[in-house]
Protein backbone atom coordinates (compact mmCIF):
# COMPACT_ATOMS: atom_id res chain seq x y z
CA UNK A 1 0.00 0.00 0.00
CA UNK A 2 1.51 3.64 -0.89
CA UNK A 3 2.04 6.08 1.65
CA UNK A 4 -0.30 8.70 0.89
CA UNK A 5 -2.65 6.02 1.01
CA UNK A 6 -2.66 5.13 4.71
CA UNK A 7 -1.87 8.84 5.45
CA UNK A 8 -5.45 9.27 3.61
CA UNK A 9 -6.98 6.14 5.23
CA UNK A 10 -5.99 7.76 9.19
CA UNK A 11 -8.51 8.94 10.93
CA UNK A 12 -6.65 10.85 12.82
CA UNK A 13 -8.63 11.98 15.90
CA UNK A 14 -5.72 13.98 17.15
CA UNK A 15 -7.05 17.86 18.09
CA UNK A 16 -5.02 20.54 17.71
CA UNK A 17 -5.39 24.10 18.56
CA UNK A 18 -3.95 27.45 17.15
CA UNK A 19 -1.65 29.76 19.23
CA UNK A 20 -1.70 32.41 17.42
CA UNK A 21 -3.06 33.07 13.63
CA UNK A 22 -2.38 36.32 11.96
CA UNK A 23 -1.26 37.85 8.79
CA UNK A 24 2.90 36.78 9.56
CA UNK A 25 2.31 34.00 11.84
CA UNK A 26 0.28 30.27 12.32
CA UNK A 27 1.23 29.13 15.20
CA UNK A 28 -0.30 25.25 16.42
CA UNK A 29 0.27 22.40 18.70
CA UNK A 30 -1.39 19.12 19.44
CA UNK A 31 -0.23 16.08 21.26
CA UNK A 32 -0.07 12.10 20.51
CA UNK A 33 0.44 10.17 23.92
CA UNK A 34 2.85 11.68 25.73
CA UNK A 35 4.73 13.58 22.56
CA UNK A 36 3.77 17.57 22.28
CA UNK A 37 4.46 18.75 17.99
CA UNK A 38 4.49 22.34 16.99
CA UNK A 39 3.86 23.54 13.16
CA UNK A 40 4.90 26.76 12.49
CA UNK A 41 3.55 28.54 9.12
CA UNK A 42 5.44 31.87 8.65
CA UNK A 43 5.19 34.11 5.99
CA UNK A 44 8.22 35.73 4.30
CA UNK A 45 8.71 38.84 2.26
CA UNK A 46 11.68 38.03 -0.19
CA UNK A 47 12.01 35.11 -1.35
CA UNK A 48 15.42 33.20 -1.43
CA UNK A 49 13.68 30.36 -3.14
CA UNK A 50 15.81 29.25 -5.78
CA UNK A 51 13.99 27.53 -8.55
CA UNK A 52 13.68 27.94 -12.25
CA UNK A 53 10.58 29.48 -12.60
CA UNK A 54 9.91 31.41 -9.59
CA UNK A 55 7.53 34.16 -8.90
CA UNK A 56 9.56 35.26 -6.51
CA UNK A 57 7.95 37.33 -3.43
CA UNK A 58 6.50 36.42 -0.35
CA UNK A 59 6.26 32.63 0.53
CA UNK A 60 5.17 30.69 3.40
CA UNK A 61 7.92 28.74 5.18
CA UNK A 62 6.03 25.20 6.98
CA UNK A 63 8.17 23.84 10.14
CA UNK A 64 7.10 21.22 12.65
CA UNK A 65 8.97 19.37 15.00
CA UNK A 66 8.38 17.59 18.25
CA UNK A 67 9.05 19.42 21.72
CA UNK A 68 11.53 16.36 22.90
CA UNK A 69 13.58 16.68 19.27
CA UNK A 70 14.05 19.28 16.31
CA UNK A 71 15.43 16.44 14.17
CA UNK A 72 13.72 13.22 15.53
CA UNK A 73 10.42 14.23 15.08
CA UNK A 74 8.61 10.71 15.35
CA UNK A 75 8.42 7.66 16.77
CA UNK A 76 7.54 4.47 13.90
CA UNK A 77 4.47 4.10 15.51
CA UNK A 78 3.13 7.94 15.56
CA UNK A 79 4.30 9.70 12.45
CA UNK A 80 1.76 8.66 9.98
CA UNK A 81 -1.02 10.13 13.34
CA UNK A 82 1.29 12.93 12.78
CA UNK A 83 1.99 13.37 9.61
CA UNK A 84 -2.14 13.61 9.14
CA UNK A 85 -2.86 16.00 11.73
CA UNK A 86 0.29 18.40 9.88
CA UNK A 87 -1.69 17.85 6.23
CA UNK A 88 -4.73 18.99 8.21
CA UNK A 89 -3.08 21.77 9.83
CA UNK A 90 -1.53 23.12 6.26
CA UNK A 91 -4.97 22.59 4.73
CA UNK A 92 -6.86 24.80 7.19
CA UNK A 93 -4.41 27.06 6.99
CA UNK A 94 -4.35 26.89 2.78
CA UNK A 95 -8.10 27.26 2.66
CA UNK A 96 -8.39 30.46 4.91
CA UNK A 97 -4.84 32.64 3.76
CA UNK A 98 -5.12 31.08 0.14
CA UNK A 99 -0.94 31.50 0.06
CA UNK A 100 0.33 32.23 -3.49
CA UNK A 101 3.80 30.06 -2.20
CA UNK A 102 4.45 27.51 0.19
CA UNK A 103 8.15 26.27 1.22
CA UNK A 104 9.07 23.53 3.31
CA UNK A 105 12.03 20.99 3.65
CA UNK A 106 12.76 17.79 4.83
CA UNK A 107 16.05 16.30 5.99
CA UNK A 108 17.71 12.85 4.09
CA UNK A 109 19.70 12.01 6.95
CA UNK A 110 18.99 11.26 10.84
CA UNK A 111 21.51 12.75 12.91
CA UNK A 112 23.11 9.54 13.61
CA UNK A 113 24.20 9.32 9.53
CA UNK A 114 21.30 6.73 8.73
CA UNK A 115 18.72 7.76 5.59
CA UNK A 116 15.08 8.95 6.40
CA UNK A 117 11.72 8.15 5.00
CA UNK A 118 10.65 11.71 5.99
CA UNK A 119 11.90 12.89 2.69
CA UNK A 120 9.28 10.98 0.71
CA UNK A 121 6.66 11.68 3.53
CA UNK A 122 7.25 15.17 2.79
CA UNK A 123 6.82 14.54 -0.88
CA UNK A 124 3.35 12.42 -0.51
CA UNK A 125 2.30 16.11 1.67
CA UNK A 126 3.42 18.24 -1.14
CA UNK A 127 1.58 16.14 -3.74
CA UNK A 128 -1.46 16.07 -1.57
CA UNK A 129 -1.54 19.86 -0.54
CA UNK A 130 -0.43 20.62 -4.24
CA UNK A 131 -3.06 18.68 -6.16
CA UNK A 132 -6.18 19.30 -4.06
CA UNK A 133 -5.60 23.05 -3.58
CA UNK A 134 -4.14 23.77 -7.21
CA UNK A 135 -0.49 24.23 -6.94
CA UNK A 136 2.43 23.23 -8.86
CA UNK A 137 4.85 21.14 -6.72
CA UNK A 138 8.17 21.43 -7.10
CA UNK A 139 11.20 19.55 -5.51
CA UNK A 140 15.08 20.56 -5.36
CA UNK A 141 17.80 18.60 -3.58
CA UNK A 142 19.75 20.74 -1.47
CA UNK A 143 22.96 19.07 -0.13
CA UNK A 144 21.82 17.34 3.20
CA UNK A 145 18.01 18.28 2.65
CA UNK A 146 14.99 18.23 0.15
CA UNK A 147 13.69 21.50 -0.33
CA UNK A 148 9.46 21.52 -1.45
CA UNK A 149 8.25 24.72 -3.25
CA UNK A 150 4.34 24.88 -4.09
CA UNK A 151 2.90 27.57 -6.13
CA UNK A 152 -0.23 28.57 -7.63
CA UNK A 153 -0.82 27.91 -10.91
Amino acid sequence: MKILNIIESLDSNVSYHWIKRDDRDWDGQFKIGDNGYTVNISKYLSSFINFAGSSGGPYWLITFESDESSYDLTNKRESFKVFSTVIKMVEEFVNAVEPEQLVFSADKMTKEGGETSRVSLYHKMATKIGGSHGYTVRRKDEGDSVRFWLEKK
